[in-house]
C-alpha cells in the first residue's frame, strides 16, 4: 500500500471534468468509462510513481506524463515527497506545447499553451499558482 497521495492543480480538474462531459455528449455513459480509466491510472501512478515517462520539458523539476491506453489523454505530473501532483490533463488531438517559462528565473514553473482555432489559450504556472491569458 502506498504513502503516497494525489492532487489536482485547478486547471487539471477543469480539464478532466471538459473531457468527461465532452465524452459523456458524445455517447452516455462514455465519460464514466473516460473517468474509470482516468482513475485507474491515477491509482497506478500512486501505486509506481515512475510509471510514465520523463516529459520532456526544458526545467529542472521533474515533470512526468503517462498516456491513458484506450481514450488519447496524457496525465502530465511531478512527483513530490507525500503526493503525485497532477498538473495537466492533456488531449492528444490538440496542438499543444509544455515548456518552461521563459522569464521565470524559478526551477519548476511551467507553461502550458494551446492553439485553439486562431487563439493562444496560455496558462503559466508559477510556484504553484496559476495565471491564464488568452492572446
Amino acid at each position: 500500500m502506498s504513502l503516497l497521495r494525489y492532487e489536482f492543480l485547478p486547471v487539471a480538474e477543469r480539464e478532466l471534468a471538459e473531457a468527461m462531459t465532452y465524452y459523456d455528449a458524445a455517447k452516455p455513459g462514455l465519460g464514466s468509462a473516460f473517468g474509470a480509466e482516468f482513475l485507474h491510472a491515477i491509482h497506478l501512478l500512486v501505486d509506481i510513481p515512475f510509471a510514465g515517462k520523463v516529459a520532456r520539458l526544458p526545467t529542472k523539476m521533474a515533470y512526468r506524463e503517462y498516456l491513458l491506453r484506450r481514450f488519447p489523454y496524457r496525465i502530465i505530473y511531478r512527483v513530490e515527497a507525500d503526493v503525485i501532483l497532477i498538473v495537466a490533463v492533456v488531449y492528444q488531438g490538440r496542438r499543444t506545447r509544455l515548456l518552461a517559462k521563459p522569464r521565470a528565473g524559478r526551477a519548476g514553473d511551467l507553461c502550458l499553451s494551446r492553439v485553439v482555432g486562431n487563439c493562444v489559450l496560455t496558462l503559466f504556472i508559477v510556484a504553484g499558482n496559476e495565471y491564464e491569458f488568452n492572446t
